[in-house]
């Protein structure tokens, strides 16, 4: 698996993970597997794809530092704008 799952993390990874106050995943994989989560998380990452690229708002090939949880405020958007996203 790439990335992080934190069912399969050790009892040990997900106190410190939860009991952080910050938390920073690396790549895309992480990204791709931790967005969503609600923890105070941040991404440094290379898009690698176009399908990540356009949800970053970014070209494939560049990096960038994001703040997590872009997937959850994204449905949300489109919740409450009838399906619409705006404001990427």
């Amino acid at each position: 698996m790439i990335g992080t799952n934190l069912l399969a993390c050790s009892p040990e990874f997900q106190r410190e993970f939860w009991a952080a106050d910050l938390v920073i995943g690396k790549g895309q994989g992480n990204f791709e597997t931790l967005d969503g989560v609600e923890a105070p998380l941040f991404f440094i990452l290379r898009a690698k794809c176009e399908e990540v690229a356009n949800e970053l708002g970014i070209k494939a090939g560049d990096v960038v530092l994001v703040e997590g949880m872009r997937r959850k405020k994204r449905q949300e958007t489109k919740s409450t704008n009838g399906g619409e996203e705006h404001g990427r």
